[in-house]
């Protein structure tokens, strides 16, 4: 087994609420990059993309706060 896949089986469970506060802390992580981004860029349409994004990110923060889908702060539990 590859050593990542190991990683992530050997990982102890967390408990739902602390899944949802980890979710909501890597997408509000992934928001602020977004953000910064379209702040540097001098391109319009591109800080628009990056904006949007940002916005996207942050819908999926109200989400995992909300604990209105289990599967996002997994997600967001295992990537972050």
């Amino acid at each position: 087994m590859p050593p990542e896949l190991r990683k992530l089986t050997t990982r102890a469970p967390v408990k739902s609420e602390d899944a949802r506060m980890e979710g909501a802390a890597y997408y509000r992580q992934r928001a602020r990059e977004c953000q910064q981004q379209a702040e540097q860029t001098a391109d319009p349409y591109h800080r628009e993309i990056l904006e949007q994004m940002a916005a996207d990110w942050l819908s999926l923060v109200r989400e995992a706060e909300a604990g209105a889908s289990p599967f996002l702060t997994e997600i967001g539990t295992k990537i972050g």
